[in-house]
């Protein structure tokens, strides 16, 4: 004869409560993975560098100067874009370490520029540009704001490539939701006299664009942590954040036009002073933020992205390059 076990009410709560903490648990490691664990790629990426009259870029410092370059010619365009986070205590971009399930190991990839920067293949992460800025003046140089024209946009901004479809007649947002987890890195590092690097006087910051908007929906910034003190990728002061940039079918609808609305920039872009014929080295990072809450499997893989860099300069009597206080 089987012996019965009588459950009282009490235990029968308690099975309840813990059988919830136990769901709630994995939701959370599931959510915790799918947002690190990606495979995604951002397979078509337009960048195009310019800046204004008093300010030059060439590729190399003793290059063909002027005032465009286009990013395609700086690295390979096709290079994909896979999720990883930079640490500014070290410099340095990381991934995330996966087991044989997929599940996050709870290490991190330490990520060279020689090794995991401009290839397209698993062992590529992120791009890499370099270029040379100099002036005839003296001036402070900043980022352009970003502003909509007749013929499409101009200044600073990243957004989802407007794709046509030739069945639907409309255009569709190529971005995936990829925009959202985007990063731009600069790295500016005066030269001396010779043409050497000055890299003690070094200085990285972000641009975060799009930062007000969501895959899911949702509106309002929400900083990013890095992964070794959850404090923010970079100092405030190196951060520069950016409304979302957008566009909408025109009316009639068009097959080569939209309408661009063009988001403001909510902090300060100012990025150095710089001396007359003094020559500034700029490493152009482009990668896709794994610690972004933006970063998670709702975003379609194949994004095709339309970026804009925009320098601008301010003349005036300055003592030469510095970081900007």
């Amino acid at each position: 004869m089987k012996k019965r076990i009588k459950i009282w009410p009490a235990q029968l709560l308690l099975y309840y409560v813990m059988l919830i903490i136990l769901l709630t648990l994995l939701v959370a490691a599931s959510y915790t993975w799918l947002t690190i664990n990606q495979s995604l790629k951002v397979n078509d990426l337009s960048l195009y560098v310019t800046s204004q009259k008093g300010l030059e870029i060439a590729s190399s410092p003793d290059g063909e100067w002027g005032i465009q370059l286009e990013y395609a010619n700086l690295v390979d365009e096709t290079a994909p874009l896979r999720p990883v986070t930079w640490l500014d205590q070290e410099q340095q971009f990381y991934a995330a370490s996966y087991g044989p399930d997929g599940r996050h190991l709870g290490a991190w990839m330490d990520l060279s520029d020689d090794i995991h920067s401009n290839r397209n293949d698993v062992y590529g992460y992120y791009t890499k540009g370099v270029f040379y800025m100099r002036t005839d003046v003296e001036m402070t140089v900043s980022l352009a704001p970003a502003v909509a024209t007749p013929e499409g946009a101009s200044g600073t901004f990243l957004v989802g490539k407007p794709v046509w479809d030739s069945e639907l007649l409309r255009h569709y947002n190529g971005g995936f939701g990829a925009e959202n987890a985007i990063r731009i890195g600069l790295r500016i590092t005066p030269l001396d006299g010779n043409g050497v690097l000055k890299t003690e006087e070094a200085r990285f910051l972000i641009l975060e664009p799009n930062a007000n908007t969501h895959i899911d929906g949702s509106t309002g910034y929400q900083a990013t942590p890095n992964f070794r003190d959850g404090g923010g990728l970079v100092p405030e002061d190196r951060l520069m954040i950016q409304n979302a940039a957008s566009w909408q079918e025109s009316d009639p609808v068009l097959r080569d036009h939209v309408v661009w609305s063009m988001g403001d920039f909510t902090t300060e872009t100012e990025l150095f002073r710089l001396k007359k014929n003094e020559v500034v080295c700029i490493e152009a990072y482009i990668w896709l933020e794994g610690q972004d809450v933006d970063c998670n499997n709702r975003i379609g893989q194949e994004a095709k992205i339309l970026a804009n860099l925009q320098f601008e300069g301010d003349a005036g009597n300055h003592p030469g390059l510095e970081p900007i206080e």
